[in-house]
Parts: C-alpha cells; structure tokens; sequence
C-alpha cells in the first residue's frame, strides 16, 4: 500500500530554489539601492568637464546660455573675462619666475649637502620632474 512517511524530493529541491532566488534578488536589490544613494551623495563632488581649454568666448557664451544675457550683458561678461584671463596669465607667469628662483635656491642647496655623484643624479631628476610638471599646465 502506500507509505505515510515518504517525503517528496521535489518539493523540497522547490523550496530551497524558492528561497534561493529570493535571496538572490534581495541581495542585487541591495547593491543596485547602494549604488544609486552612493551616486546620489557624491554627484555634486564631481567637477564635470566639458573642455580643459575653455577661452573666453567658450565661457562667455555658457554664461550667456545658461542665464539667457541679452547683446549688452554678453558685452560686458565678455570684458570681464577678457580681463580675468589677462589677470590669470600675468600672475601665472609671476609665480612661474618664483618658482624658477626657488627651484635655483634648493639647487644651490642641495650642492651644498650631497656628494658629486649624488647631486648629479639628484639634479636630473629634480629637472626631469620640473619638465613634467611644466609640460602639464
């Protein structure tokens, strides 16, 4: 006749699968809910560049967009721009002959303290890392 205490196999594999997915698709829902509350709290860190070389007239015409100027106003954030870019340049080639000067000084005074053979190497080095940090800007 028929057994009382058998037990089904497949309904027990079925179980375990059932389980199985949930605990799956609880744990992608778990990453994919981090991942966006993770973007959502750095985005406005993020400094989103168009361009790296933007002149005056690629930013006077942003501004111009964004805040809908008319001619006149145009005009005038152009002159401030023009001027600011100007200002810019000037003082980046007034901090470019300081730290040329500096860069001298802590030559000097590295030839003070390091062997021939140390310097030498010492000061292509400390040469090559100029030119790269020059090359960059």
């Amino acid at each position: 006749m028929v057994e009382e205490n058998t037990t089904c196999l497949f309904r027990q594999n079925n179980k375990m699968l059932t389980k199985l997915l949930c605990a799956v698709v609880i744990l992608a829902s778990g990453i994919i809910i981090g991942s966006g509350v993770t973007i959502q709290m750095i985005k406005h860190r993020v400094i989103w560049v168009d361009k790296i070389h933007m002149d005056t007239n690629d930013i006077t015409n942003k501004i111009a967009e964004k805040y809908t100027l008319d001619a006149q106003q145009i005009e005038g954030v152009r002159g401030i721009m023009n001027r600011a870019f100007e200002h810019k340049k000037s003082n980046d080639e007034w901090m470019d002959k300081q730290r040329d000067d500096y860069a001298q000084v802590i030559i000097t005074e590295m030839n003070s303290v390091m062997t021939p053979e140390q310097y030498a190497k010492w000061k292509k080095d400390f040469l090559e890392m100029r030119e790269t940090f020059k090359k960059r800007k």
